[in-house]
């Protein structure tokens, strides 16, 4: 497995060059191909005009090749994009646009600039119903299935569509924010919304969380998927390079603690600033190192990134964590004891005593996880 040099990247872009006119041409294609692996091209090229630095031709040509690839694909995305929401504007449905749907025209000007896999969209839970039965008028088709019929919008934060037509796009429809058990019952509902911004995408509407909640949103999705990305981590520093000066930190720090984010925010800036330098004021930072962060949060934050590898623990974290006996109770339930529609696309065989069989079928799968996941591992 490839590991791409992140400080290279870091640090040319901070302004501490690690490429100069001694790098050989070789170095120089190595620093391309690790800019473009990350999703940088665009971003490399925008701070070398900017800086009056002259790139190496075969450099510059792997990059423009990049971003080219990535602001097609954007604008394909923002057209698709585009139609559906004028679908929810004209039936008159709140819809929020997360990450770099909401980063796009905000801190990224240019289509080039911030590579984007899906679009992520929050729908109000009284609206998931009409959101989602509108989503398929529009042609988008649902992805696979969850456990259960009720485990999306009541226990989990998101569920798949697909456009219609050529070159689809994934959409992530969320009722919440997070994809933790533990915050379906600690961020309300309300406050996410609270002071949100209308934008604009073609000609059609949409909102994006307030700067403040941005900020949060942005960091605590980092941090749950272990800061792995260093696009997310740009996106924490350019969000605060722009909107920092005129943020109200006080109400960041606020809801950082309201809504038991304090570990996963405070970890994500520290990882973020240790890449690309101080962007948050003094003042906050000592104020978030200074919080406290309950057990139950560090656990979640420890975990989620190991979701999807131990599903057992995955349920049995989920269960320690979150709050509400009855709502554990029926989360447990739909874990445990998983629709007929779900152990069908597990277990592809149909004869009698099937759906029996499917359970002891998808509990080895379950059970065995682990262990397939340290064997490709070692492959590497």
């Amino acid at each position: 497995m490839k590991i791409h040099n992140r400080t290279t990247i870091t640090r040319w872009l901070s302004g501490n060059q690690a490429c100069d006119q001694s790098t050989t041409d070789a170095q120089w294609h190595h620093f391309a191909q690790d800019a473009t692996a990350m999703g940088f091209a665009g971003v490399v090229l925008e701070h070398a005009k900017r800086s009056n630095i002259n790139l190496p031709p075969s450099c510059t040509a792997l990059l423009k090749q990049f971003a080219y690839h990535v602001a097609t694909h954007n604008l394909n995305l923002q057209s698709k994009l585009e139609t559906i929401l004028s679908g929810f504007n004209e039936a008159g449905i709140d819809v929020m646009l997360l990450k770099g749907a909401a980063l796009t025209g905000q801190i990224y000007d240019r289509p080039d600039l911030r590579p984007m896999s899906d679009v992520d969209l929050l729908l109000k839970e009284k609206d998931i119903k009409a959101g989602t039965s509108l989503l398929e008028k529009l042609g988008c088709s649902p992805g696979m299935g969850l456990i259960h019929e009720d485990h999306f919008p009541k226990y989990y934060y998101e569920s798949e569509y697909m456009s219609a037509g050529p070159n689809p796009i994934r959409l992530d429809v969320h009722v919440r924010p997070f994809r933790p058990t533990r915050y379906t019952q600690l961020i309300p509902e309300d406050q996410f919304w609270e002071n949100a911004r209308p934008v604009k995408v073609g000609q059609a509407s949409a909102l994006i969380p307030s700067a403040e909640t941005m900020l949060i949103h942005l960091a605590a999705h980092a941090a749950f998927h272990e800061c792995s990305r260093l696009m997310w981590l740009y996106d924490l520093k350019r969000w605060c390079d722009k909107f920092g000066q005129d943020m109200n930190w006080s109400l960041v720090l606020k809801r950082t603690k309201a809504w038991h984010l304090v570990a996963p925010v405070r970890h994500a800036i520290n990882v973020a600033e240790d890449s690309w330098g101080p962007f948050v004021p003094n003042l906050f930072r000592d104020n978030v190192a200074a919080l406290h962060s309950s057990w139950k949060d560090r656990l979640a934050l420890w975990h989620t990134p190991r979701d999807a590898n131990h599903p057992v623990g995955h349920l049995l974290v989920d269960l320690l964590t979150t709050p509400g006996v009855k709502f554990r109770l029926g989360y447990a339930r739909n874990f445990l004891l998983p629709a007929a529609s779900h152990l069908a696309e597990i277990y592809p065989y149909r004869h009698a005593g099937w759906r029996g069989v499917a359970h002891l079928w998808r509990g080895g799968r379950l059970a065995l996880r682990p262990l397939r996941n340290g064997f490709r591992r070692l492959a590497f």
